[in-house]
């Protein structure tokens, strides 16, 4: 009988011993975002991301993008247009958990009817658009279920392929703010 009790007693102490050891804990986040770019571009997104029990975070968006710039580039005046979108991307969280500081990467795809617009010229354009940009920001976490997260991202918008006469690419800065759930 002691042998059972001293067994049962090493099993559960190994047992904690092992669950000590695991530090943080997994969550998925469900939440919405929008973004203003520099090119005088709006981002409306929806994101559920996927969080690792230490430092990482996968994410998967889907939403709708509008465009007005003005001057931009060196392919037309005025470019105004919209159309959906996706991306993937990756965070690093700078504490154990997926909250506070992080810094990441993020891929985005735009489908984009955009209508130009020079002093004699008018016409319109379709364009799959690519959006890479690396990405920092700060997740406020209220009662572990929560967030609140302001960001900014920088990279370069380019056209993957165009349905009609060129349109603008190039450097684009990013600031944004997402809301959601931990769950």
């Amino acid at each position: 009988m002691l042998k059972k009790i001293s067994l049962l007693a090493t099993l559960f102490v190994t047992g904690l011993s092992v669950k000590a050891q695991d530090i943080g804990y997994t969550t998925t986040d469900f939440g919405a975002e929008a973004q203003w770019q520099s090119s005088g571009g709006y981002t409306g997104m929806a994101h559920l991301a996927f969080n690792a029990a230490i430092h990482s975070g996968f994410q998967i968006r889907a939403g709708y993008n509008i465009l007005r710039r003005k001057d931009w580039g060196n392919a037309h005046a005025i470019e105004n247009g919209n159309g959906p979108g996706g991306g993937i991307g990756y965070r690093y969280y700078f504490p154990f958990r997926p909250h506070q500081f992080f810094i990441g990467l993020r891929a985005d795809v735009w489908r984009l009817k955009i209508d130009w617009e020079d002093a004699l010229l008018k016409g319109t354009s379709k364009t799959w658009t690519a959006h890479p940009a690396a990405e920092a920001g700060y997740m406020f976490l209220i009662n572990d279920m929560v967030f609140i997260t302001p960001a900014v991202s920088a990279g370069y918008i380019s056209n993957i392929s165009t349905d009609g006469a060129d349109v603008g690419q190039g450097f684009v800065f990013a600031a944004g703010m997402s809301v959601g759930v931990k769950f």
